[in-house]
């Protein structure tokens, strides 16, 4: 460690908090990804592809300077070639995301790098809406029929699409109020507050209704411990909630029924969605790994869960959702109650939207880094979560 404390000293980098070269390599791949989504690019943008390959050099710094024993080179191999091959058979690049992430983690404190995820996440957000605002960057006007409103304006403040800004400054929120524990309850009124502002840009019921149950959910958990109240009921009630998104998913698309009228009007609660998962089930069969979709048919599925299990393949959505049980599990034995939390409202969001498919959106998925060089991060400690367990 000192050598590469010395190391990282000669180059001139001088960062508080980072103690090795390998540690601001893997900053730097984090980074590059985060920021990019934080920012709203496309990956056909060329800043994304620009950003997207700095990143690369960064996860390829990493694995040069970080030991591995025989057995973590076996294990990083076949999440490589499980990753590559459904890219090469699917043709989406995002697949690979997750297993670079974890191949890169080995020994990486993965709270503190969320933490420090949180401020640049949110002050990139800050800063582009302030650009959109001010007509640097431009902004697109949706006029459509919302809930208890005809013809509301949607603003997209640059994000593409007002959902996706709403997205964003969901996984802001979240990620803020996981990583400060001791956030007095102004903070939370303040970001609720932010939620209905930015719900009257966006008119996005589903951020809105998501964002409002993530600070909800922290202020609650805030409150449950600062008067010590034992949760070892409610974090198993909330571990065991965590699995319900992906199995009414499937369950919902298989029991659809268009010529229904009780189905129809679930299906127009949920602006279609049902129809188009029940579509994609009987339109592909489930590939082993991965495939790509029929260009000709419109890509309107906005089920995480699907979407993966037939574009990436059966053997990533086991990697992945078997990784989430495992980790769940563990979780609840610690009654780590945050983290419990935070990886619910982000599988919640996957029963209506894509985008926990990516690592660098979905942030719970860095939980399963821990996981998968079978390491915790409190050093003997228990989780700092648990302020119940000092009562």
């Amino acid at each position: 460690m000192k050598g590469d404390v010395l190391r990282l000293k000669k180059t001139g980098i001088k960062i508080n908090g980072i103690e090795s070269r390998r540690e601001f390599f893997f900053y730097g791949f984090v980074l590059c990804f985060a920021v990019s989504k934080a920012w709203g690019l496309d990956s056909a943008d060329d800043s994304y592809k620009l950003l997207a390959m700095g990143g690369l050099g960064f996860w390829l710094s990493v694995l040069r300077d970080t030991k591995f024993s025989l057995k973590e080179y076996i294990s990083m191999i076949c999440l490589l070639v499980v990753g590559a091959s459904s890219l090469l058979f699917s043709g989406k690049v995002g697949v690979l995301f997750p297993f670079l992430l974890f191949t890169a983690s080995k020994d990486i404190d993965i709270e503190v790098v969320l933490k420090r995820l949180s401020g640049i996440w949110l002050g990139v957000l800050v800063f582009k809406t302030f650009l959109a605002l001010s007509g640097v960057v431009g902004t697109t006007v949706i006029i459509q029929n919302r809930l208890f409103m005809d013809n509301a304006q949607r603003y997209d403040l640059g994000y593409g699409h007002p959902n996706l800004y709403h997205v964003v400054f969901f996984i802001g929120v979240s990620l803020f109020c996981y990583t400060h524990q001791k956030l007095r309850i102004m903070y939370y009124i303040v970001f609720f507050l932010l939620n209905l502002l930015v719900y009257k840009l966006t008119y996005s019921t589903t951020g809105w209704v998501l964002t409002a149950l993530s600070i909800l959910g922290f202020a609650v958990i805030t409150l449950i411990e600062d008067h010590c109240v034992k949760y070892y009921v409610l974090s198993r009630f909330l571990g065991m909630l965590c699995v319900v998104p992906m199995i009414m998913s499937f369950l919902l698309a298989y029991l659809y029924r268009g010529d229904s009228s009780e189905w129809i009007r679930i299906n127009s609660f949920l602006t279609g969605r049902l129809n188009w998962n029940y579509m994609y089930i009987h339109k592909y069969s489930v590939p082993l790994l991965g495939q790509r979709f029929d260009n000709r048919v419109p890509n309107m599925l906005d089920n995480a869960y699907i979407f993966i299990l037939y574009r990436y393949g059966i053997i990533v959505f086991s990697i992945l959702f078997v990784g989430y049980v495992l980790v769940l599990v563990r979780l609840v034995k610690k009654d780590d109650i945050r983290k419990i939390l935070f990886c619910f409202i982000f599988l919640i969001y996957g029963f209506i939207e894509q985008f926990i498919q990516n690592c660098f959106m979905n942030f719970s998925m860095f939980f399963l880094c821990e996981l998968m060089w079978e390491v915790t991060k409190d050093n003997g400690k228990e989780s700092k979560n648990r302020k119940n367990d000092r009562c």
